[in-house]
Parts: structure tokens; sequence; C-alpha cells
């Protein structure tokens, strides 16, 4: 393969971007830098340090890009920025995200997790089910990826697969010239509700900790679980109604402050300017970083940076909604899934010491 510090390359869409189609030509070479262009509807994509961004809106970033490339730009006359708009409070969503993931740039710990726990997480509580028939994936999809840790952690978890890692917020950006060097992982900046590939074409999807992130964590369920293949998998975990009840002791009086907390907090901390809200957790992380660390898995490993990621987490994204284990077995069954597992809430208290929260469901899409 060649690579190319700046690279213009057409590529062909199904049908009209802005309905999250397919794109049908496979790059053949390794961009660093450059822009993928469609003919059909004159709108150019940016890559950025390897990695695509395919949003159907337009944003600052593209702005920057288009500036920066103005020379190179000169070629593409006639071809504009995506003109889509996001879905509700979308870009919100992406703004303080990308903010919280940037907290925690180059950090060993993913959450509460090292890299060994992802993988331990996804072989023995969540992907359990799976591990008998793990070497006949070919390729998965990664909805929400973070900074990339948990798709490194959930290709080990799953075999020798190619792994397409999406995520919304820009911090991922950051992590594409890693991509490079890691084999059978691609990362992309995209909607959920606007994925750009082709339905039905993937052994596993894969989403933990993001639907619940969105306008509406059914809808999202429905514009993921379409890519999912005849008898492939589809596993997410979405916030359970009693996460801040079933912890008992000093954890539980802990996690109903923040629950409360957070119903105060979040309207309007979503809603705040970057600024304000950068001020006000940098005073949170300075009260609550003592506390935090104490309780956490690895305390050794917990930083300043880990806290305030974490309080951001809590506080500051505009969606967090809560399911019940019958509501999400109800979208797994009438999309036409067959419950195949549940978390292992047992498995996961021996691994890391406490209780499981949130909804873990694994099901199997039947043969049409």
């Amino acid at each position: 393969m060649t690579l190319n510090k700046f690279s213009s390359t057409e590529v062909e869409l199904a049908t009209e971007v802005t309905s999250g189609n397919v794109l049908t030509k496979q790059l053949e070479e390794v961009v660093e830098s450059g822009a993928l262009t469609c003919h059909k509807c004159s709108v150019w994509y940016p890559v950025m340090d390897y990695v695509p961004v395919l949003l159907v809106f337009s944003t600052t970033v593209h702005d920057r890009f288009a500036q920066t490339h103005a020379k190179e730009f000169g070629a593409l006359k006639g071809f504009t920025p995506p003109k889509g708009k996001p879905e509700i409070g979308e870009k919100a969503v992406q703004d303080t995200f990308t903010d919280e993931w940037n907290m925690v740039q180059d950090n060993e710990l993913s959450f509460i997790f090292t890299s060994k726990d992802l993988v331990e997480l996804n072989r023995q509580v969540w992907l359990r089910a799976l591990q008998d028939s793990r070497d006949q994936f070919k390729i998965v999809l990664n909805v929400g990826v973070g900074l990339g840790q948990e798709t490194n952690a959930l290709k080990e978890a799953v075999g020798n697969c190619e792994i397409i890692g999406v995520d919304l917020n820009f911090a991922i950006l950051h992590k594409g010239r890693e991509s490079v060097t890691t084999p059978g992982i691609q990362f992309v900046v995209a909607s959920l509700y606007h994925l750009p590939f082709k339905t039905g074409s993937f052994d596993l999807v894969y989403s933990q900790g993001v639907l619940h992130h969105t306008y509406s964590t059914k809808n999202a369920f429905d514009a993921i679980e379409k890519f999912v293949a005849p008898r492939g998998s589809l596993f997410i975990w979405v916030y359970s109604l009693d996460s801040h009840l079933v912890q008992t002791g000093l954890r539980g009086m802990v996690a109903r402050i923040k629950w409360g907390m957070e119903q105060v907090l979040r309207p309007t901390l979503s809603r705040s300017p970057k600024f304000l809200r950068d001020i006000f957790f940098s005073m949170l992380t300075v009260l609550y970083h003592p506390l935090m660390k104490g309780q956490v898995l690895h305390g050794d490993k917990w930083t300043f940076q880990n806290t305030n990621h974490q309080l951001r987490d809590l506080f500051s994204p505009r969606f967090a909604h809560r399911h019940s284990y019958n509501q999400v077995f109800e979208w797994f069954e009438n999309a036409g899934f067959r419950i195949k597992d549940v978390q292992s809430t047992g498995t996961y208290r021996r691994l890391f010491g406490k209780q499981m929260d949130g909804v873990g469901v694994l099901g199997e899409r039947e043969s049409n």
C-alpha cells in the first residue's frame, strides 16, 4: 500500500449520503490526510490522521481542514462539505464527548478498566456465549469507541477479525496514527444514525455504553441492528433503571448522591459554553478526586484527568436514558433476534469486586 500526505480519492455512494448508506468502493491506499469525494452529491469528506470523517453534517473541523489545505482544495471546485443536519441534540453530544475524551488522551485506563480488564470483561461477562465461535467472526462493527481502548480489547476478545470502530467524538482523530500500526482496526468519525456501511454486512455489531446517550435509545438501537448479518450477533449495554440503587454501603450512598446531582446538573451543563464546563469540572475534580481515587479498582493508576473524565461522563452529556431488561428484550425480539445471553453479574463481581450495573444483552439474528 502507498502512503500519501494528501490525497483526493473518489468514492461512490449507493444512494444519497444523507440517507446514511454504504461506501461501495474500498480505498486502495492508506491516506494520512485527504478528501473523499462523492461526484453524485458533489460533497467532500475529510480524512484526518488516517481517520475518515463521514458525518452527514458540517462542523468547525471541516472549516479548519479546508483552510489548512486550501491549496489542494483548488482541485475540488464544485464540491462542498456535507449539507445534512445533525440529529436532535447530536451536536451537543459531539462537543461534550470530544471534551470528555480529550481529557484522557494517552491515559492507561478507560474509565475504571485497564486493557487487560476490558479483554476479560468481554470474554467472561458480555460475550462469553461467543467464545466457542470466536474464530468465525470476519468483520465486526464497534459503535462508540471512545479513544479506541475498547476496540483493541474487543478485537482480542473475539479473535482474528477486522473491526471498524465508529464514534461521533473528534478525540478519536488523535488515535488514527495508532490504528495504522494495528492490523485489522479502522476508526471512522460518523453518526450511528447515518452509518456509511452496507446493511446486513457485519458478523457482530457491538455497542457498549453509547445508545443511551442519543435522543432515543430505541431509535439508536433500530439504527444499528440493521447492520447485523443473518445469523450474526448484536451486543448492547445501556444504563439500567436501578443503576443508582444496586450498590450498598458507602458505594451505594455515593451512587445515590451522584444520581441526584446528575438530575440537577446535566440539563444545565450539557447546554453551557465550553469554558464554563471546563471551570466547573476543574473545581469539582479537586473536591471529588480523593474520594474517587480511594474507591476505584486501580487507585494507583487513577489521575486527576481520570476523575475529570468520569465527572464529565456523569454530568455533561445531553442524554442519559435508563432502561429495563424487559424493554431491551422487546427491542431484540421485535427486530428478529433471539436472546442468546445476558451479562454475567456473578463473574463481574468475581473479577472486579463490585456489583454489575446496567443492562447487557447479546442477541443472534434469526436467518431470513
